[in-house]
């Protein structure tokens, strides 16, 4: 004898049952959430990856001042009229005399020609402060040239601590401040054989 076929379904039980349901719609909260986290993960590297585009290029920066301090022979580190910020001159260099000097926060370039700024140009945005100081070498024989020191504060955006999403809270701060120290000698400051 054969097994009895199951009995047909009426119209009334046709459908899911609320345990099927539940289940369903518990697996479909799992994958939106999931979703959702992976949007504001998009979304928020989005935005961190547009803002450090108005970051400045820090190492070219601080390369287009050193090829400008060894291309010159001497230079000349004096405070501005302002009594605040620092200048610096750099004599001898193919240009002309170049200028360094910070103006409402950006770092600004000149030549001097003639008695008069040219070719004036932002270097640096949103500078915090810089300065420019001549630090004596001394040697007992002979007297060695005088460094350059060139110090720059900046802010700029801090990195993840994390790959992961976090909440805001736990991320950190969004800018950090930097330091930049460089020493450097004009190229016709008399080095000589020992440098």
């Amino acid at each position: 004898m054969s097994a009895p076929l199951p009995a047909p379904r009426r119209p009334s039980e046709a459908g899911f049952t609320l345990p099927e349901l539940l289940i369903s719609l518990a697996l479909m909260m799992l994958v939106l959430t999931l979703a959702a986290g992976l949007l504001m993960e998009s979304s928020r590297l989005l935005v961190e990856t547009a803002a450090e585009q108005n970051d400045a290029p820090v190492p070219l920066l601080l390369a287009r001042i050193r090829g400008d301090v060894l291309g010159a022979s001497s230079f000349v580190s004096t405070v501005a009229a302002d009594g605040e910020s620092p200048r610096l001159l750099l004599v001898g260099h193919p240009q002309g005399t170049i200028q360094y000097e910070q103006v409402d926060g950006d770092l600004r370039r000149g030549v001097i020609r003639g008695g008069r700024i040219e070719d004036e140009a932002v270097v640096w945005r949103s500078l915090v402060s810089w300065s420019c100081a001549r630090v004596p070498v001394l040697d007992l024989e002979e007297q060695r040239p005088d460094v350059l020191r060139l110090d720059f504060v900046y802010q700029r955006r801090s990195t993840p601590k994390t790959p992961l999403p976090v909440l805001p809270a736990f991320r950190g701060p969004v800018r950090e401040t930097r330091t930049e120290t460089l020493f450097l000698v004009p190229r016709g400051n008399g080095l000589g054989t020992s440098w």
